[in-house]
């Protein structure tokens, strides 16, 4: 029988496995690849001590100083043992302070007592001998508004109202369970927060005649007229909540506004004017 002069080529695979081998292996030139969305976590790292300003990376230790690190919010964290250090991974060596990055923790400004070295005292009070201004926001202690950075403001917390220990809004404290120092009060953004006007020489206090018109959420007003543009002051008894649009930076804590008028919305909840 002569074959064909064309060989038969179809299309449909055979039903019958071919006993002969084909005569080279199928390889693929393109490499396997295999990606994580998982972001590594740095580990906490010794590379000294009092090796100089700016000679550390975040994770990295055992610092003496918020000078020791590289950039402008990394941070000190000061340890007496193996506390966790924010953003970082390990334990680290007990006792060794590690650089990491502030940003929206609370933090303690250095302070100069004229040793060889600041004294870094972890979310402490700043020497009420020493003016230290223009602190951003989580940063502490600030003794005024005009101690803050920009429009942020400084909230007071007070043993008298059982505030010593409040969360500051919008910060995270460094050290588990710790919501800052007793008593020490830190910048923050105010914005949508009921917050006294610092008049001079205290916060608990009624707006002096002739100053500033409040704007929303500020007190103590008297009247409507203490208020910008359409608002008004906001009428309240002593425990009343705080007016509608106004958040209390105290939380639940509504002894601090005892018998204070806020400035309101009248076109929001809870806005009465007090005339």
């Amino acid at each position: 029988v002569e074959p064909s002069g064309s060989p038969s080529i179809s299309m449909v695979p055979s039903s019958v496995p071919s006993s002969t081998p084909s005569g080279f292996p199928s390889i693929s030139l393109l490499p396997s690849i295999s990606i994580s969305n998982s972001p590594t976590i740095p580990l906490l790292t010794d590379v000294g001590s009092d090796l100089g300003p700016a000679t550390m990376n975040v994770c990295e230790g055992d610092c003496g100083s918020d000078d020791e690190c590289i950039g402008a919010n990394i941070r000190c964290l000061e340890r007496n043992a193996l506390e966790a250090v924010p953003g970082c991974s390990g334990e680290g060596t007990s006792g060794f302070n590690y650089c990491y990055d502030a940003d929206g923790y609370l933090s303690r400004i250095a302070i100069d007592d004229g040793g060889e070295d600041p004294v870094l005292m972890p979310l402490a009070d700043k020497d009420s001998n020493i003016s230290i201004t223009g602190l951003f926001a989580c940063q502490g202690d600030c003794d005024n508004d005009d101690d803050c950075n920009g429009m942020l403001r400084c909230i007071v917390r007070d043993q008298f109202f059982g505030t010593e220990f409040v969360p500051v809004p919008g910060c995270m404290s460094p050290y588990e369970n710790i919501e800052g120092a007793e008593g020490v009060d830190y910048c923050f953004d105010s914005d949508g927060y009921a917050m006294y006007v610092y008049d001079g020489n205290e916060y608990f206090a009624d707006k002096d005649a002739g100053s500033a018109l409040l704007a929303e959420c500020q007190a103590d007003c008297d009247f409507d007229d203490d208020c910008e543009g359409n608002l008004v002051c906001g009428q309240r008894d002593p425990m009343d909540p705080l007016p509608g649009g106004c958040l209390n930076p105290y939380q639940e804590n509504l002894e601090v506004w005892a018998g204070v008028d806020v400035c309101c919305n009248p076109a929001k909840d809870g806005c009465v004017s007090a005339e």
